[in-house]
């Protein structure tokens, strides 16, 4: 299996995380925030791609998380 945490949906747009893929995922409304937030490894790994500053940071990300050797 490959490390990826999302599978396209039919649509061939949009994508779906298979909970049995994720291993850790919280949902918190108003603890800290006025927000509905969520955390955990699909969290994360959205994150470190949304940070990634060039195309070297994207490839060291996936192979990070198993996706590419």
């Amino acid at each position: 299996m490959n490390g990826r945490l999302t599978r396209i949906n039919p649509d061939g747009e949009t994508y779906r995380a298979p909970m049995g893929m994720v291993k850790e995922i919280r949902i918190t409304s108003g603890e800290r925030t006025e927000t509905m937030d969520i955390f955990g490894d699909v969290v994360n790994r959205l994150g470190a791609y949304e940070n990634c500053k060039s195309g070297a940071d994207f490839e060291k990300l996936q192979v990070e998380f198993g996706i590419k050797k």
